[in-house]
Order: C-alpha cells, then structure tokens, then sequence
C-alpha cells in the first residue's frame, strides 16, 4: 500500500483504468457465452464460465474497494 501513496494521482488513476477495463470485457463476453449467444455449451463449459465469471466480479469489486479507500487520497494529491 506504501508504494500506491506514492504514486502521482494521474498515474493511480490510469492504473484503476486499465484494470478494470479489461475486467469489464471478461464479464461481459462471460455474459454472452453463459446466455448461449454464439451456440449451445456443455455442462463443462457452463460451469467453467461460471468460474470466470464469478471470480472477474469478486477481483472488480476488491478493485473498486480498494479504490474507494484511497480516493480521497487521489482527489487531494490532484489539487495540490
């Protein structure tokens, strides 16, 4: 955590940006996949989709806690 309060509030910013970016895309293909979009899945393949999914959310939302807590932090660096 030591190293993320020195960080530059642009550069924290970016860095929240560009993890959940990709994040979003996980669970929106998962989304599509799990509803059969593109064609029928297996038993197996449901279930692994529903692995994915379930963990991009929980790692999104520990994400966005963490992000929480220290943008005060950001917010007051940028008025600097």
């Amino acid at each position: 955590m030591s190293e993320i309060n020195n960080q530059t509030p642009e550069a924290l910013s970016k860095l929240f940006h560009r993890l959940r970016t990709p994040l979003n895309s996980i669970l929106g293909f998962t989304e599509l996949l799990k509803k059969e979009t593109y064609g029928p899945l297996t038993p197996e393949q449901k279930e692994f989709l529903e692995i994915i999914h379930r963990n991009a959310l929980e790692l999104l939302e520990m994400l966005n806690q963490t992000y929480k807590k220290i943008e005060p932090r950001i917010e007051d660096k940028s008025t600097c």
